[in-house]
């Protein structure tokens, strides 16, 4: 039986967004310095996706990323530093705020489009952005009721929503060229960053498991299918799926590991998800009439 574009966008969003799952519970998981591991993810992650790039597909990602000018090297440097920064924000704060947080991303994305592309920001749009700050506002106050640190992880978390914002919006205004060359790169230079300035040592033979299962398969996964839904499903329908790894991540990690979340950060990151939700279901709406 053959599948609609439009199934096979979504099979493919549902899996990267699956495969997404378990990386916030790892990071939670494996016993190391959050730059230790940040290296040994990205490093993993880049060369994954460049030795697949190569050998497989045949392609030259040099080449590529080189064809996309300044957007690729913008991408680079923002995927870099949000990758890293992600660690930190999963290892400060919990994993719900994190991802809570982080799935405003779309609403910070609207103002970068208004910004680099001139895209106009409608009322509707506008009513989400207030309504997701409004969200924000109360799952860092929820993090100041448990621990005064936390509140770093919900604003780095903040600033990792607005660099992929600004990721995705570049990655738009060069939509000819495909940047999953650029993310394989953008890992392995954080990676050789941090190899040099910090000490880099091996995991134990424990987490060397549940890094590899990590970083040569989940996120490789994940990033190269987010990188292709988007060829067979409108961008409003790819957001409202990824929805699922905000609620499906901090799930799982609350059954394995016992993380509750705040009161108010459930009831932020309602807010976040519903707002959201509803706004990417009248996107829909709106685009097929």
């Amino acid at each position: 039986m053959d599948l609609s574009e439009r199934s096979k966008g979504l099979i493919i969003i549902l899996v990267a967004v699956v495969s997404f799952v378990p990386d916030s519970l790892f990071i939670k998981i494996i016993d190391t310095s959050t730059f230790n591991l940040s290296f040994w993810r990205s490093f993993l992650v880049g060369s994954c996706i460049i030795l697949f790039l190569t050998l497989v597909r045949r392609n030259n990602p040099f080449k590529e990323i080189a064809g996309a000018g300044w957007a690729g090297y913008t991408y680079i440097v923002l995927l870099s530093v949000s990758s890293l920064l992600f660690v930190y924000a999963i290892r400060t704060t919990s994993v719900a705020n994190t991802l809570f947080i982080i799935s405003t991303s779309p609403m910070f994305a609207a103002i970068a489009s208004r910004i680099l592309l001139k895209e106009p920001l409608n009322t509707r749009l506008l009513w989400a952005i207030g309504l997701s700050m409004l969200g924000i506002g109360l799952i860092t106050s929820g993090s100041l009721t448990v621990d005064t640190n936390a509140i770093w992880g919900d604003l780095t978390a903040l600033l990792v929503a607005i660099m992929i914002a600004i990721k995705h919006t570049v990655a738009r205004k060069a939509k000819a060229f495909s940047m999953v060359p650029a993310a394989g790169l953008a890992h392995l230079l954080l990676a050789l960053a941090l190899f040099i300035f910090v000490e880099v040592t091996f995991l134990s033979s424990r987490d060397m498991i549940y890094i590899l299962i990590l970083g040569a398969f989940f996120i490789p996964l994940a990033t190269s299918l987010m990188a292709m839904a988007p060829r067979y499903l409108p961008a409003p329908e790819v957001a409202l799926v990824i929805l699922l790894e905000a609620i499906l991540a901090p799930l799982l990690v609350w059954m394995v590991l016992g993380e509750e979340p705040t009161r108010l950060a459930i009831l932020g990151g309602s807010i976040v998800i519903v707002v959201l939700g509803v706004y990417n279901f009248y996107q829909i709406k709106y685009s097929s009439i």
